[in-house]
């Protein structure tokens, strides 16, 4: 049961992560949850895995990845962005072909 109430709850943090990312105007494109919290293996260490595939970066890769930690800061810290560029998350990527495979597709 708690399992399950923990499942609700980091899915309205997503959603509302995934909120914030289409507001931000950083060219969302696709969002997937992959990693021990999609595979059901959730603990209260449990990050909460996010790729966040957008069109291209606007600037620096260093600079998008700590604006995503800015934007999930208010929702839940254990949120841990992974930015791809739309270009590079394919099968040739091996990281990205595992998150395609495994991971759950949000938006």
């Amino acid at each position: 049961m708690a399992v399950e109430t923990d499942r609700k709850i980091i899915e309205k943090k997503i959603k509302q992560y995934l909120n914030i990312l289409k507001k931000s105007n950083i060219g969302l494109k696709e969002l997937y949850l992959f990693g021990s919290t999609n595979k059901g293996s959730i603990d209260s260490d449990s990050d909460i895995d996010i790729a966040v595939v957008v069109d291209s970066y606007k600037g620096d890769i260093v600079d998008v990845f700590f604006l995503l930690l800015k934007l999930r800061r208010n929702i839940d810290i254990r949120i841990e962005p992974h930015p791809f560029e739309l270009k590079d998350f394919n099968d040739s990527n091996p990281f990205a072909s595992e998150i395609i495979k495994t991971g759950k597709k949000i938006s």
